[in-house]
């Protein structure tokens, strides 16, 4: 995500340059999305392995979802707020793996 709201960020440097708390807001909301999607993606194949269990219907409850949103956006302010090197390659790559090893584990249970 971060990467893309870089490149993003280039493209409109030259016609239009958004403020720091769309950049901010761009990023955190982008980001807590896609941690919430692969917490979406991740809950019934752990459910099914048993890694845990929901109670008492065993449904998931839409506050975990707003949970993982609310708690990942705070620990993304904090993160992109705080000045050090951001860029890491790998981290993609590895979001991506674990994305499509819970989808293909959920596609043969």
């Amino acid at each position: 995500v971060y990467r893309l709201n870089e490149w993003l960020l280039k493209k409109f440097t030259d016609t239009l340059q958004p403020s720091f708390a769309v950049q901010l807001f761009s990023f955190v909301f982008d980001a807590a999305m896609l941690t919430t999607l692969f917490d979406w993606v991740l809950e019934p194949t752990a459910i099914k392995l048993g890694y845990w269990q929901w109670q008492p219907e065993g449904e998931i409850p839409l506050f975990n979802f707003a949970c993982w949103f609310g708690i990942s956006a705070v620990l993304l302010t904090v993160f992109r707020l705080l000045k050090f090197n951001k860029h890491n390659q790998f981290a993609v790559h590895l979001f991506i793996i674990q994305l499509l090893f819970f989808l293909v584990v959920q596609t043969f249970l």
